[in-house]
C-alpha cells in the first residue's frame, strides 16, 4: 500500500464521522479508550502492559489529532512543492549565467589578443561582450 493509499483511507475514515475526541484511557475492569461523551471506543477486559500501551496509542490518535497531522502534512507538501520549483528556477538561472560567463570569457580572451584582431573583429567582440553584460544586468 502506498503512502497516498494510507492517507486516503485515513481521510475517508475521518469523513465517515468517528466519535469526536478528545479520547482518554480508562482502566476500570481492563482498559478502554473512551471519549468525553463517555462513548466506549475500544476495550479489552484482560489488563496487560501491551493492552494499556495500545489503548494509550489509540487514544492519542483521536480524530482531532489526526486532522491536525493531515493539515500539517498538507502545508509541508505545499512548502516542498514551492521549494522544488524555486530550486529548479535557480538551477536554470545558474546554467544560463554559466553560458553567459563562458561567452564573456571567450570574448575577453579574444579582445585581450588586441593587435592581432582586425577592427571588424574587435567591434564584433565588443558587441558580444556588451550583449552578454546587458543580459546579466537585466536579471
Amino acid at each position: 500500500m502506498t503512502d497516498d493509499d494510507q492517507i486516503s483511507r485515513i481521510e475517508a475514515a475521518l469523513e465517515a464521522g468517528p466519535t469526536p475526541g478528545p479520547w482518554f484511557v480508562s482502566n476500570l475492569l481492563g482498559f478502554a479508550v473512551a471519549s468525553i461523551a463517555k462513548t466506549r471506543i475500544v476495550s479489552d477486559q484482560a489488563p496487560s502492559d501491551k493492552v494499556e500501551i495500545d489503548a494509550r496509542f489509540i487514544a492519542a490518535c483521536n480524530p482531532t489529532a489526526i486532522r491536525a497531522l493531515l493539515d500539517e502534512r498538507g502545508k509541508l507538501l505545499e512548502a516542498l512543492t514551492k521549494a522544488n520549483a524555486q530550486t529548479e528556477h535557480f538551477e536554470r538561472e545558474w546554467y544560463l549565467r554559466g553560458d553567459e560567463i563562458e561567452r564573456l570569457r571567450d570574448a575577453l580572451h579574444r579582445i585581450s589578443l588586441g593587435s592581432q584582431n582586425s577592427m571588424e573583429s574587435k567591434n564584433a567582440l565588443g558587441k558580444i561582450a556588451r550583449t552578454a553584460l546587458e543580459n546579466t544586468d537585466a536579471r
